[in-house]
C-alpha cells in the first residue's frame, strides 16, 4: 500500500502509486469525485516533506475544490484538507495564510465534532507553532497546553501525541526565557520519544531544543553537548531535506564548544 512506503520513508515509490491510483481513479470515478481526495492529500504530504511545496499547494487546492464542490462548507472532511493546505503555507513562509486557515479547520471541528475532540488538537498545536514561527509565544503556549490536555485525555500520558505538543510547549517555554518549564516540558517529550519507535526527525527535533534549553538554563552542559551531537546525526540521517537543521545543530555544537568544563 502507498501508505507503508511512505513510512519507510521510499517516497519515490510512494509517489509514483499514489499517481497510479489517481490515474485509476480519474478514470473511473471522474475528476471531481471525492474518492480522490485522499490520493491528493497523501501525495501532498509526501510532497511537503520533501520541500516541494508548490506540488503540495497543487494537490490541495484540487483536492479541496472537489470537497468544496461535493461537501458542505462545515464538513470535517473538509476542515482536514484546510489543515493540510495550511501546513504548506506555514513551510511556505505565509504565516498569514497559514493562521487564518488552522483558525478556519480548528472552527469547523469544534463546530461538527465538539471542542475536546482528538483531530482538534494536531490542528491547534500547528496554529501554535504558527504563532512561534512569528515570535508571538504568548499566543502559541495556551494552544500547545490545550492541544496536551485533549491528547492526553483521550489517549493517556505515554501516547506519541503528546510528544508533539509537549516538545512545541518546551520549545514556546525556551523562546521566553522559561528555562524550567521548558526542561520539564522537553525531558517528558523525550522519554515518550525515545521509548518507542519515532522518526528521527522528530527525536531530532526534540533533542536540539533540549540542548539548548539546558544549556541557557544552567543545566547539564555536557548532556546538551551529546543531545546536540544526536540530534545532528538525527537530521544528517534524513538527508539533503533536513540539511539545514543539521547545519544549524553543528553551528550550535561549534560556537559552544569551548565552554564545556
Amino acid at each position: 500500500m502507498p501508505g507503508s512506503r511512505r513510512a519507510a520513508g521510499r517516497y519515490d515509490e510512494a509517489q509514483q502509486l499514489y499517481r497510479r491510483a489517481i490515474a485509476i481513479r480519474r478514470t473511473a470515478l471522474g475528476f471531481d469525485h471525492l474518492g480522490l481526495v485522499a490520493s491528493y492529500s497523501s501525495l501532498a504530504a509526501i510532497h511537503l516533506e520533501r520541500g516541494e511545496l508548490d506540488e503540495a499547494e497543487r494537490l490541495l487546492r484540487d483536492a479541496l475544490a472537489i470537497v468544496d464542490l461535493r461537501l458542505p462548507t462545515d464538513h470535517a472532511d473538509r476542515a482536514l484538507v484546510i489543515n493540510s493546505l495550511a501546513a504548506v503555507h506555514r513551510a511556505k513562509g505565509k504565516l498569514d495564510d497559514a493562521l487564518r486557515l488552522y483558525t478556519e479547520a480548528i472552527g469547523i471541528w469544534e463546530r461538527t465534532l465538539g471542542p475536546d475532540h482528538p483531530e482538534i488538537a494536531g490542528a491547534l498545536n500547528n496554529l501554535g507553532n504558527a504563532y512561534d514561527d512569528r515570535r508571538e509565544y504568548d499566543r502559541a503556549g495556551p494552544l500547545h497546553e490545550r492541544a496536551l490536555a485533549i491528547w492526553e485525555k483521550a489517549y493517556g500520558p505515554e501516547h506519541p501525541y503528546l510528544g508533539n505538543a509537549l516538545t512545541s510547549l518546551g520549545s514556546t517555554r525556551w523562546h521566553e526565557g522559561r528555562h524550567a518549564e521548558a526542561i520539564a516540558a522537553l525531558e517528558r517529550a523525550l522519554a515518550i520519544r525515545e521509548g518507542r519507535e519515532t522518526p528521527r526527525e522528530d527525536l531530532g527535533e526534540t533533542r536540539f531544543i533540549l540542548a539548548r534549553a539546558l544549556w541557557d538554563g544552567a543545566g547539564d552542559r555536557s548532556r546538551a553537548r551529546e543531545l546536540a551531537r544526536l540530534a545532528a546525526d538525527d537530521f544528517g540521517a534524513l538527508g539533503p531535506g533536513r540539511a539545514a537543521e543539521r547545519r544549524e545543530a553543528e553551528a550550535w555544537l561549534e560556537s559552544n564548544a569551548a565552554d564545556v568544563p
